[in-house]
């Protein structure tokens, strides 16, 4: 895709994805309790798969303040999701861990938005699902790239 014209259409269908998945998300299945921002789910996923993180550490895999990321910890600090532990590399620093109601409330999360899919996939044929994979894994690392150099570049004050 090299075009403005192709550029637009993908943005606007993932605008489109975004807000259809979020609206189905929100209609079916159980209410999350408490309910979470989109940053804290992030945040929490992040801690889950990254093992226990420093705060600036979460600030920087969410790309915002070390500030920001400690209130996303501290509203899941509150609903029993991740806790504080005293970091045993740095005895002044502190790393997120999550709880296992935390790791519980990710799978629950994620086996949820699959059953959704698998729902929703089963209308295409299997080598389109299949496609439909490989064309997004081939966009997020893209994606992943580009925010590489950005970040590096951005190091480098260039």
């Amino acid at each position: 895709m090299s075009g403005r014209r192709e550029a637009e259409d993908l943005a606007a269908g993932i605008e489109r994805l975004f807000a259809l998945l979020a609206r189905l998300r929100g209609g079916v299945g159980e209410p999350e309790v408490p309910p979470l921002s989109m940053t804290q789910k992030l945040a929490l996923a992040l801690v889950v798969d990254s093992g226990p993180l420093r705060s600036r550490a979460l600030g920087e895999l969410l790309e915002t303040t070390e500030a920001t990321a400690s209130r996303t910890v501290d509203g899941l600090v509150r609903a029993g999701l991740v806790r504080r532990r005293p970091d045993p590399d740095d005895g002044r620093g502190v790393r997120i861990e999550a709880t296992a109601r935390g790791r519980r409330s990710v799978e629950r999360r994620r086996a949820h938005l699959a059953g959704m899919l698998q729902g929703l996939l089963a209308d295409l044929a299997v080598d389109e699902q299949t496609r439909l994979v490989a064309l997004l894994d081939s966009l997020n690392d893209t994606l992943e790239r580009s925010r590489a150099e950005r970040k590096a570049t951005v190091g480098t004050g260039r």
